[in-house]
């Protein structure tokens, strides 16, 4: 394994302005693995963090943070990298803000780290260049989120599994699939309890969608709580629909990969990069009915597919997406970025699949 000089960070976020694409504990702790500290600092609006303490590099996920980091930079020097933050419900899409004021604070970052192409695009309308841009990995516990492990009880039909956070997720599509699928069930996971269906919406929509259609005995709801459950009810799915009209959430396509799972997706945020077509699962047009239904036909008729698919998905996530890789990846960029400052720190990312 190559390694690299200890380093000391400072990792600023924005609670106020949403959650970043990271999980900043489980971020803390994989880096903490590898030999570095860093010290997580809430930022309100208008707080002054203008001492790194010490550290070698700033971190900052959210304009708040920003902020605070420049100041940090103005002061001692000290380079500091930014991340912007997806402000729920709008997940994976960055609030751009038209305020030059912030354009300018990106552009005298020393990086700017993002988790998807389509949010290096974002970052880069703001003037900040490709050579200062960096997607790196989300992180995910592939040990918990494994092809192995127990899984929910099938009941011998083909089984989707989705998820329903928002309108715009694309779940009446697969209700309108299912119609077309006699042998198929469709399992949605849902953010609450299910007896409070009918104080969401979207939720109701999904549930009237199914009565009507004549499927309604084919559709389960289920309010997943810890990770563990989420795993043990993907690891039961032969294929997994994430196809939302609008950039949305990807961790459930992270989640099914991880699992062994093939997923059918829109290509759109996290899983335009995820999802590779054709290896890891399907890519369908948002809104396009008709395309799903093939695509869960052709997985439905092919099971040597499905487990070619899931197969590559976990081969995927392990190589790029669990927590010790994204956490090298951070680290790698953090220390080169110290070092150009001209802090002793070596510039070479740890290897954490040695």
């Amino acid at each position: 394994m190559t390694t690299m000089e200890p380093l000391l960070v400072r990792l600023l976020t924005s609670p106020a302005e949403g959650t970043p694409d990271w999980d900043v504990e489980r971020l803390v702790e994989a880096v903490a693995r590898l030999g570095h500290e860093v010290r997580a600092v809430p930022v309100t609006p208008g707080d002054v963090h203008d001492d790194p303490d010490g550290a070698a590099v700033v971190q900052a996920f959210g304009w708040d943070a920003a902020r605070a980091a420049a100041g940090a930079a103005d002061t001692t020097g000290t380079p500091w990298v930014f991340t912007p933050v997806t402000a729920a419900p709008s997940h994976g899409v960055i609030d751009l803000r038209d305020n030059d004021e912030l354009g300018s604070l990106a552009r005298s970052a020393d990086a700017v780290a993002v988790s998807t192409t389509d949010q290096e695009r974002h970052v880069n309308q703001l003037g900040v260049s490709r050579a200062r841009t960096h997607v790196l990995p989300l992180g995910i516990d592939a040990d918990l989120f494994s092809r192995s492990g127990p899984a929910a009880n099938r009941t011998g039909r083909f089984r989707i599994v989705c998820e329903a956070l928002r309108a715009s997720d694309g779940v009446l599509d697969a209700v309108a699939a299912l119609e077309a699928l006699p042998d198929a069930e469709l399992m949605v996971l849902i953010p609450v309890p299910r007896t409070d269906i009918d104080t969401v919406p979207h939720l109701v929509a999904v549930r009237d969608a199914a009565e009507h259609a004549g499927v309604r005995d084919r559709v389960a709801f289920y309010t997943p709580g810890e990770d563990r459950e989420r795993a043990w009810l993907l690891r039961s799915a032969d294929a997994v629909v994430s196809v939302p009209l609008v950039p949305g959430a990807h961790r459930i396509v992270l989640e099914a990969m991880s699992c062994g799972r093939p997923v059918v997706s829109t290509p759109v945020g996290g899983a335009r990069d995820l999802v590779v077509h054709g290896v890891t699962g399907l890519h369908v047009t948002s809104g396009d009915g008709r395309a799903l239904l093939g695509a869960l036909r052709q997985l439905q008729s092919e099971p040597f597919t499905v487990e070619a698919m899931g197969s590559a998905g976990a081969d995927r996530v392990l190589s790029r997406y669990a927590w010790d890789r994204a956490a090298a990846e951070f680290a790698g960029l953090w220390a080169r970025c110290a070092a150009s400052s001209g802090a002793e720190v070596a510039p070479t990312p740890v290897d954490a699949t040695a």
